[in-house]
């Protein structure tokens, strides 16, 4: 009887110490993976803002370069004397570098046109519009939408005054299709869910949106609960849902213009990755109570922060791409300006041309080399058909970009190619990056004074392409080493310009080799094989 006692009270301390495990294993996971759903909707919500953030970031700089562009046309002589045929003619020239623009004109205080580009049509007065009243207090301006008179298409206005003797006697200006406000947040919401819109912040007139004229028919945004939102609270950034509407939104305002970057996703899809985070989770406390084992808790707790781990390194990879995706647009526009006005100073040689040509090239420049060099850009290129290139014009084309930077550092470049044909098959951007790379490096090896020789001749059913310097060279260690990212032998480099050659001599189905004696100097070889097209 005793025996059968004690039985008894040792099953109901096992059943019990086993409802105290279950009841403690549940409070516990459910507190834990609360926590979690809550810190995994946070990273969404930062995710989103982030993506914001750059979508603002992207159109400030678009308006800034346009600013700039009028600042500088403000400030010729010929705008403040207002001789109407040197003025068209400098429009026609900011014309071709700022392609984004669709007309640009100059216009005294009584609104009068003193010069235009296009000047296709007549001369229209603008005394009526309000960027014109504003402009004349000495204000820089960002407005619209307007229709525009000439083009009859939908776009907004920037405009900047320009003095004699330090009064406002008149305004520069140009016009911006809506479209191309779109054009920068699509760049930037490539590959993401949801879209981005533009909002005029005082009115809640929609600028931009992928589908702005029935969005327009359709909807009213000054209407919703999201502008009563920013308007009544007056936010200049948040985050925002709406369950009527089933849509999240975060949203941002602009430094350069009063309008409000704000980037929609429907609900149900936000969600989506949280729910499916949610039934995992429920899935692993369900079997946490079934097994009822403190070590299969412990188990699954080891595997979760192994997991934890492993995501960890992977959206740091993902957040490496999303930025280097991003970084496209903001180079785009300098790389737009330098080509147009390198394509001036060329068509214009031996003519005097005005200082800024040169000047916006330079600054344009330097914020190029400002963004690369504060980031690493990853992205892999996007693939390119091949075609038959001529390496002689390739070759010849890279030593002649390089040559000013030769020059500077008192190197000598000299090219040998075998005459005949030397074609193969491949993208000439890139094997132009791959000769440039090669060529700077070598001049960037050579200490003081020196000589780069690139040679290109062909060898059977092979095209042999070399270019030696006579820098210090380099020994065995570092050559093992050359081509791997992040690792370089100049201070500021960051390693990837050789990393980036090999790859494209990869894909080029190329071979390349390095061979280099201490105080003597470095030659690559590369080999390709001959077109037969």
């Amino acid at each position: 009887m005793k025996a059968h006692l004690f039985v008894n009270h040792h099953i109901r301390v096992r059943v019990i110490s086993i409802l105290l495990i279950i009841s403690f294993v549940f409070i516990m996971s459910y507190i834990l993976l609360f926590q979690q759903l809550k810190q995994e909707h946070q990273a969404e919500i930062d995710k989103k803002e982030h993506f914001t953030d750059m979508a603002a970031t992207s159109v400030d700089d678009f308006l800034i370069s346009h600013k700039v562009v009028l600042q500088r046309l403000a400030s010729l002589d010929s705008v403040k004397q207002e001789r109407r045929t040197e003025i068209t003619q400098t429009l026609q020239d900011i014309a071709l570098a700022q392609s984004k623009a669709t007309l640009f004109w100059v216009a005294n205080e009584k609104g009068t046109v003193v010069g235009k580009y296009p000047d296709t049509k007549a001369d229209q007065n603008i005394l009526d519009r309000d960027y014109f009243k504003e402009a004349m207090k000495g204000k820089t301006t960002v407005s619209g939408p307007y229709k525009g008179r000439i083009t009859g298409k939908e776009v907004i206005i920037i405009t900047v005054p320009y003095y004699r003797d330090n009064k406002v006697v008149g305004l520069v200006g140009m016009s911006v299709p809506l479209s191309e406000l779109q054009n920068i947040l699509d760049n930037v919401m490539e590959d993401q869910p949801g879209y981005a819109a533009l909002v005029n912040y005082e009115d809640g007139q929609v600028l931009s949106h992928p589908e702005l004229e029935q969005y327009r028919k359709t909807y009213s945004f000054e209407d919703s609960p999201l502008y009563q939102e920013i308007r009544v609270k007056k936010l200049t950034n948040g985050y925002f849902e709406n369950d009527q509407e089933q849509n999240v939104h975060s949203f941002i305002t602009l430094k350069e213009a009063p309008w409000v970057v704000i980037l929609v996703q429907p609900l149900e899809e936000f969600n989506f990755a949280i729910n499916q985070q949610r039934e995992r989770n429920f899935t692993i406390l369900i079997l946490l109570i079934l097994f009822l084992v403190i070590i299969t808790h412990y188990l699954l707790i080891l595997r979760d922060m192994e997991n934890a781990e492993k995501n960890k390194q992977t959206e740091k990879l993902a957040l490496v791409g999303e930025l280097a995706a991003g970084i496209a647009h903001e180079i785009r526009n300098p790389l737009t300006s330098i080509k147009g006005f390198a394509q001036l100073i060329y068509e214009k040689r031996g003519q005097d041309l005005p200082p800024f040509y040169y000047e916006t090239i330079l600054e344009e420049l330097d914020r190029i080399d400002l963004i690369v060099g504060e980031m690493v850009v990853l992205a892999k290129p996007a693939p390119e058909t091949k075609r038959k290139v001529d390496l002689d014009k390739v070759l010849q084309d890279s030593v002649n970009l390089m040559s000013y930077q030769a020059n500077l550092k008192e190197v000598q470049l000299v090219l040998n190619v075998e005459p005949g044909t030397l074609y193969i098959e491949g993208v000439v951007g890139q094997l132009k990056q791959v000769f440039i790379n090669l060529i700077k490096n070598a001049i960037e090896a050579i200490e003081n004074k020196g000589t780069v020789t690139i040679q290109a001749r062909r060898q059977g059913e092979e095209v042999i392409i070399t270019v030696e310097d006579t820098g210090p060279g380099m020994d065995k260690d570092v050559i093992k080493k050359l081509g791997t990212p992040f690792f370089s032998t100049k201070e500021k480099g960051t390693g990837l310009g050789l990393t980036i050659t090999y790859r494209i001599i990869q894909n080029h189905k190329g071979k390349i080799s390095v061979q280099s004696k201490k105080g003597v100097g470095t030659k690559f070889t590369i080999s390709w094989s001959v077109s037969r097209s």
